[in-house]
């Protein structure tokens, strides 16, 4: 193996290079353009992929999932006008109101880009924005793409909406034919239209969000199931990696992302050797003086600590074994399942402090009760033995590496392989919290008065309705383009080229199929007959 670079990052083509020379050194084979259809128990308990053209492979121990995340499809809102995230070209915000749906990352950073060439920028989102800065979790949203919050809260013309109007549409919406997850599709139909009329948009952007994608499997929930050691709950011998680790640290640490489940994957890799291979899990073998000297080092030099912050996924641990300590660096802890009854380990990790934002320094003095230093507010070093806490001052160029923090830590570390406990506290917790101004419940989010289209206006909840019982069949998707075109003239519908899954005008069935509306056709096969349904003011094919 040989370095590819000396700068501290490396660019991009420098990451490829070096990802290439460990393919090349290591005779990885790489199959590219594989489609994988499943992933399940193949002959003699192996797991076995299947790919599209129904060839199969075999793991000899495990597989590894990482397949990560891939944008929501919204086919019913990109059938309304709206335009995926990803689609999302500057010159078609050019001049014009651009509403865009999703208040994370996506959101605002399309926001950032097009406030200079657009007339107005509304970003709408269920919840208020999560600020990274704020809640110190890496997924929220950057400072740097904050331009349109901070116009709007210095009162230019950019809007930002947190209002939930979905969750109110549920309970206001009359869809007793429709099952909950077509009554969500609805809503977020609805509530589009809702947004396309009170705020004139003539360009609606898809910033929904993404999900979580696993081969063979339809997830209801935002990360797979899975038990110890990241294994599926259906076969232990499925681990998941990358994104789908994040579930224990999500909206906490950074162990969806590449700065973070790097050390996640390390981990879960140490174990599977351990199991399969008899190799035991790297530690070192210390004595008292040696180990109080270690944790002082790794609190200078610990990336994985710093980057999976507040203990929650990676620890280090000093274990006590007769005379001498074995020291765990930057451990997944909860996998040691020989620790959980144990009370005298000690574990090093960094956390936040009480404040969660930069002017609680200015706004508050908060002082230690033993040092009369200020308290802690950013990251600093946290001591924990047996659920008991000591912490370290922070240190704002984050290297502990003088006579002011040295002490301090070696003094908390000293106590505790001593099994002195006496100065030590239960941790406290400094969870972020949502500030909310409570609102009317079901309160329509237009102003009275106004001549914006109702709710449900036209006959555009019919045609959606109906859109969303026939599964979004093309020619339903036709049907709720050509209806929402009549009734949002305003909204530019931008041309493109549409794939076969998006191609509404293609679609030659000449019979109405189970779900859909029955207006001028007959229904698909004997078991579905067309009933008119009052509460829509319309028919469709139903099961009889």
């Amino acid at each position: 193996m040989r370095n590819v670079t000396t700068a501290y990052y490396p660019t991009g083509r420098e990451w490829h290079d070096y990802m290439n020379l460990v393919v090349e050194e290591l005779g990885i084979d790489v199959e590219y353009g594989m489609e994988v259809t499943t992933i399940d128990e193949g002959t003699n308990s192996k797991p076995c992929v299947t790919f599209k053209d129904g060839s199969t492979v075999c793991a000899k121990y495990r597989v590894f999932v990482g397949t990560g995340l891939e944008e929501k499809d919204e086919k019913y809102l990109r059938a309304i006008g709206g335009i995926r995230y990803s689609d999302m070209k500057l010159e078609l915000a050019e001049g014009k109101r651009v509403c865009i749906l999703g208040n994370g990352n996506a959101g605002f950073e399309v926001a950032q880009n097009v406030f200079t060439v657009a007339d107005r920028v509304i970003v709408v989102g269920k919840r208020p924005t999560r600020v990274s800065a704020v809640t110190k979790y890496t997924g929220d949203v950057r400072v740097k793409f904050l331009t349109t919050l901070e116009n709007f809260h210095g009162k230019l013309l950019d809007t930002v909406v947190h209002e939930d109007l979905e969750s109110a549409m549920l309970k206001m919406l009359p869809v007793p034919i429709l099952n909950k997850t077509q009554s969500r599709e609805f809503a977020k139909v609805m509530t589009a239209e809702t947004y396309v009329g009170q705020y004139q948009c003539e360009l609606l952007v898809l910033a929904t969000g993404f999900r979580s994608v696993v081969p063979g499997k339809r997830l209801t929930k935002r990360f797979p199931s899975y038990g110890d050691l990241y294994a599926a709950t259906d076969n232990p011998t499925i681990h998941y990696i990358g994104w789908l680790m994040h579930k224990h640290d999500f909206q906490k640490g950074a162990g969806g992302f590449l700065s973070g489940y790097r050390y996640l994957i390390r981990n879960l890799i140490h174990h599977v050797r351990e199991i399969d291979h008899g190799v035991s899990y790297p530690h070192l073998v210390l004595n008292k003086q040696e180990a109080l000297e270690h944790a002082v080092h790794r609190f200078q030099i610990a990336d994985d600590l710093v980057i999976l912050q507040d203990g929650v996924v990676i620890r280090d641990a000093i274990v006590p074994t007769g005379n001498n300590y074995r020291y765990y660096e930057g451990i997944t802890y909860k996998f040691f399942k020989d620790f959980e009854h144990r009370e005298d380990i000690i574990y090093l990790y960094f956390a936040w402090g009480d404040g969660r934002t930069a002017a609680t320094v200015f706004d508050n003095v908060y002082m230690y009760n033993d040092t009369s230093n200020l308290r802690n507010i950013y990251l600093h070093p946290m001591i924990e033995v047996n659920s008991l806490v000591r912490e370290a001052e922070e240190d704002l160029e984050m290297a502990w590496k003088t006579a002011q923090y040295i002490p301090p830590i070696k003094r908390i570390v000293r106590d505790a392989l001593r099994g002195d406990l006496s100065k030590f506290y239960p941790k406290p917790s400094y969870p972020y919290q949502r500030f909310e101004v409570n609102t009317r419940k079901n309160h329509i989010p237009y102003e009275e008065g106004k001549n914006y289209p109702k709710l449900h206006g036209g006959n555009f909840m019919n045609v959606a309705a109906s859109a969303i019982l026939a599964g979004g069949t093309k020619n339903a998707l036709r049907a709720l383009r050509a209806e929402a075109k009549s009734i949002m003239p305003g909204l530019t519908f931008p041309q493109k080229k549409l794939t076969a899954e998006d191609d509404y005008t293609s679609d030659t069935t000449e019979c109405a199929t189970a779900g859909s509306s029955c207006a001028g056709l007959s229904c698909c096969g004997n078991s579905t007959s067309c009933v008119y349904i009052s509460d829509f003011d319309a028919s469709f094919c139903l099961d009889v």
